[in-house]
């Protein structure tokens, strides 16, 4: 999915850790064909004294997480599996089907390596083919299809990713690294799978963070009572 956004007069004057790279505007600038061929940026050294119009397409990053009752997210297998019919299986098929790339933690991607290989079905066809990076510092190798290791700084790779051309980017599960994402507003759209279970144990979703106002856009009540919420973070 792509949305297109419209920015006048480009005017960054330091690195912006988001994006991963440094721009400025102003006076005196010309341009320059932006990254990935998408819209234009500024060059020092000519004169440019109008504002400069350019579209750049970026790619929408979906947080779906499977959440208790009582706000645990660590190992879903435990307490989610039992509410996994059929049309949770199309629900996720659907989301998974609008992206072309998935982002994981270094968790995550031991988990569904470790299970997705040996599944059967639209969904595990789906998730053995699709492009997977995932960010680690510590992992040598990865052997699931279509795994590509990003060891760099996670929001400038995050950043660049999101530019280029494509379908959404899915993101699973609220560790690490999509806290770190949603607090340096890389998330487009946080959408939270509310069980009707008390897990009684486990990890909590949010760590200690910077508060984060959220938008409700949509709401589903599945017939195993689960509740889907999709948020989008409100930016200042």
């Amino acid at each position: 999915m792509k949305t297109r956004a419209s920015r006048k007069g480009i005017a960054i004057a330091a690195r912006d850790p988001r994006c991963g790279r440094d721009s400025s505007s102003g006076a005196g600038r010309s341009e320059l064909p932006g990254p990935h061929g998408h819209g234009r940026v500024p060059m020092p050294g000519a004169a440019n004294r109008n504002p400069i119009t350019t579209e750049v397409t970026v790619r929408k990053l979906i947080e779906s997480t499977l959440i208790s009752a009582d706000g645990v997210v660590g190992d879903p297998q435990l307490w989610a599996m039992e509410y996994r019919d059929a049309e949770v299986e199309k629900d996720a098929l659907e989301r998974l089907g609008d992206a072309d790339a998935m982002l994981l933690g270094r968790g995550t991607y031991q988990v569904f390596a470790a299970t997705w290989p040996g599944q059967a079905g639209e969904f595990a066809d789906r998730m053995n083919s699709i492009r997977k990076y995932v960010f680690s510092s510590t992992l040598d190798k990865a052997d699931w299809n279509n795994t590509v290791i990003v060891s760099g700084d996670v929001t400038a790779e995050v950043s660049r990713l999101k530019q280029q051309d494509g379908q959404s980017l899915a993101l699973y599960g609220h560790g690490l690294l999509a806290q770190t994402l949603l607090e340096h507003g890389l998330v487009d759209e946080l959408r939270l799978s509310i069980h009707p279970v008390l897990a009684g144990r486990g990890q909590l979703m949010f760590r200690e963070s910077a508060k984060t106002p959220l938008k409700l856009f949509a709401a589903k009540t599945l017939g195993t009572g689960v509740v889907v919420l999709s948020y989008q973070p409100v930016r200042s």
